[in-house]
C-alpha cells in the first residue's frame, strides 16, 4: 500500500496518493432559512410631546430651585467619628467618639533605611548689589 497525503484549500479536500490526485469541494448548497426567533418587545408609547413635556417639567422645578433653595430634608443621624493617632514607636491606633469597637493598634514603621549619600559642591553667587554669597549645594 502507497502513501496518501491530503491537504485543504478553503472548503477543497485534496487528496494526493501514489494513483493520483482527486479533489472536492466539501461546501454545500445553501440551505433554507430558518425559522425566525422571538423578537424584542419594543416599547414605541414615547411620543416627541411627551418628552418634551417632560423636560419642560424639570426645567421648571430646577428653576423653582434656583428662585426659592432646594427643600431641606430632616436631619441624619449623626455618624460616628474615628481619630487616628501614630506614636513615635510607629503605632496607628484609634479612638471614636461613638462607643464602637476600634480597630487594631498596628505598627507602621518600616524597617531603617540607607543613609542617605549625596555629592555637594560650593557655589558662588554675586547679587545685584554686588556682594557675593557662597553656599555648598546638592548635586542632583
Amino acid at each position: 500500500m502507497g502513501n496518501i497525503y491530503h491537504e485543504w484549500n478553503g472548503t477543497t479536500l485534496i487528496i494526493t496518493s501514489d494513483s493520483g490526485t482527486s479533489s472536492c469541494d466539501l461546501k454545500g448548497q445553501k440551505g433554507d432559512i430558518g425559522i425566525r426567533g422571538p423578537q424584542p418587545i419594543v416599547d414605541n408609547t414615547l411620543s416627541i410631546e411627551g418628552a418634551a413635556a417632560d423636560a419642560k417639567a424639570v426645567g421648571n422645578k430646577l428653576k423653582e430651585i434656583e428662585e426659592n433653595g432646594a427643600d431641606s430634608g430632616t436631619d441624619g443621624k449623626d455618624g460616628v467619628t474615628f481619630t487616628p493617632s501614630v506614636d513615635s514607636e510607629g503605632n496607628l491606633s484609634w479612638t471614636n467618639d461613638g462607643g464602637l469597637p476600634n480597630p487594631e493598634t498596628v505598627n507602621i514603621k518600616g524597617a531603617d533605611g540607607k543613609d542617605a549619600t549625596f555629592e555637594t559642591e560650593t557655589w558662588t553667587f554675586t547679587l545685584e548689589d554686588g556682594t557675593t554669597v557662597t553656599k555648598n549645594v546638592a548635586v542632583v
